[in-house]
């Protein structure tokens, strides 16, 4: 027992002196103003933009939001704070959505200044965001430190989680320019409520403060930072408080499944390297297919064939449109005025013999099949197509491309073998991005990766509890690189 009181009184002793020897943070006096708080709390709860050249400026779309520039008084306090922050020890913080370094809950550290920080939040910041929004804030708070080098990137989203109501970053950076991104995306929304373009773009400014409202509207993103020599330093997090109410969810449209196609197409053996037609062959990738649930086939196509479709895909004049939301995914799709060696390929990829030989390496239900039904209308009998189905796109990928994993993604409700072949990939880089990644559902471990590999044909089988995804494309990124992707249903 008097080892636990000896603990006790030690670290209450530390405490006290960690309070003594931490300074004060004192907020820009212009802000203490009730005739300001006013004000701003009547822009808050109208919608009214209000703008207090050169420290304050708040507006309200697309998203209430508020920047305060000179927000503390004291820059020999933040001078002392950047440099403690420093010391903090930082986890990488790495998976579909995002890549950067974060501290822990600053709420636990000794440092003076981070200590002095988080009570400034506590008994000061808090009271003062209650005024000014209106929102009843309780006293939870999480507060932890970003740090954002050279391609580090949080895509798009909107932060609702667990009664966060207001978002805030506080910048610790210098001479941030922006040329060197990490700036703060603000997206505007479209029809359904769903994320369309960057409408604003706040630039990292030493010594200020932006705070926003956490909502089904608050989609932003910390762009691509691209400076090799700076670090984008802040301290985020959010207040608490009543959760709001949920909006009807977004359900996105399944790309839409084709049966096999019985009309005329090229000969399988015109296309594909003879070797894989060969049964020997087909049965040694069956084999490992089977033990693997997936295998890369090289050269799969025949040469002159793989370079005819690389030089279609890769003409400046192919119509591309991008494929949203953004909170989702960002690549791009062509689907009509395809080259004609385009159209001849996606034909086979939906033959029955393809499908034929997609069941013969993979052992899977896809040989297609009819059955004979009598007609409701008569007597008559007509032949319904069953069986196996596929789904297909044209992509391009380039910098800044990425797909996201989100609930209730339809392509994930049934199982699937997933088929791509990649074109004019050979300037790719592992360090660049691009690779597709295959998860646990519910959980950020890795079971697969797929690289781009020219002329290689990717096959991965996988169940209801396996997800996947496209890391985000970097600065590094050279040029553009197309795919095929295809996803084979029994």
């Amino acid at each position: 027992m008097s080892l636990k009181r000896n603990k006790e009184s030690i670290s209450s002793e530390n405490d006290v002196k960690i309070k003594r020897l931490a300074p004060e943070v004192s907020l820009n006096n212009q802000l203490s103003d009730e005739n300001l708080k006013s004000k701003l709390f009547e822009s808050w709860t109208s919608g009214k933009d209000l703008l207090l050249a050169p420290d304050l400026e708040f507006r309200s779309e697309p998203f209430r939001h508020c920047v305060i520039r000179n927000f503390c008084q004291d820059v020999e306090f933040l001078e002392g704070l950047k440099e403690e922050l420093y010391d903090v020890e930082y986890s990488e913080k790495s998976n579909d959505l995002y890549q950067f370094h974060q501290s822990i809950d600053l709420g636990s550290s000794h440092s003076p200044h981070i200590v002095s920080l988080h009570n400034f939040f506590h008994e000061c910041l808090i009271g003062w965001l209650r005024s000014v929004t209106g929102i009843p804030l309780n006293h939870k708070i999480d507060v932890t430190s970003s740090r954002y080098d050279y391609t580090d990137v949080l895509l798009c989203h909107d932060d609702q989680c667990e009664g966060r109501r207001i978002a805030f970053i506080l910048y610790m950076v210098n001479s941030w320019e922006k040329e060197d991104g990490g700036t703060l995306d603000l997206f505007d929304v479209d029809d359904y409520g769903q994320p369309d373009k960057v409408v604003r773009s706040l630039v990292p400014q030493w010594n200020s403060i932006v705070f926003f409202e956490v909502s089904h509207l608050s989609f932003h993103q910390v762009s691509e930072v691209l400076s090799r020599d700076k670090t984008r330093l802040s301290v985020s997090g959010w207040f608490h408080g009543p959760p709001l109410r949920p909006p009807t969810p977004y359900i996105s449209m399944p790309f839409p499944r084709k049966l096999p196609c019985d009309g005329e197409c090229d000969d399988i053996a015109s296309w594909i390297n003879p070797s894989y037609l060969e049964s020997a062959t087909q049965a040694a990738i069956r084999a490992k297919f089977e033990s693997d649930s997936e295998i890369l086939l090289q050269d799969f196509l025949r040469p002159e064939k793989y370079v005819e479709l690389a030089e279609a895909l890769a003409l400046e004049d192919l119509p591309w449109t991008c494929r949203g939301p953004p909170n989702r995914r960002n690549y791009e799709i062509s689907r009509e005025g395809l080259p004609s060696i385009v159209q001849s390929f996606l034909k086979l990829l939906n033959s029955p013999p393809f499908f034929e030989f997609m069941a013969a390496v993979t052992e899977l239900d896809l040989q297609p099949s009819r059955d004979d039904e009598p007609s409701s209308s008569s007597d008559e009998k007509r032949r319904k197509v069953k069986g196996p189905a596929c789904t297909a796109e044209v992509q391009r990928w380039q910098h800044r491309s990425y797909t996201l994993v989100f609930d209730k993604d339809p392509t994930f409700e049934q199982p699937g073998l997933d088929a791509v072949l990649y074109f004019n990939s050979h300037l790719w880089t592992e360090s660049a991005g691009g690779q597709t990644s295959y998860i646990a559902r519910d959980a950020d471990e890795e079971l697969l990766t797929v690289f781009p590999v020219d002329n290689a044909l990717a096959l991965t089988y996988r169940d209801k509890e396996t997800l996947r995804f496209v890391k985000y494309l970097n600065c590094e990124t050279e040029g553009a690189f197309q795919s095929i992707f295809c996803t084979y249903y029994e």
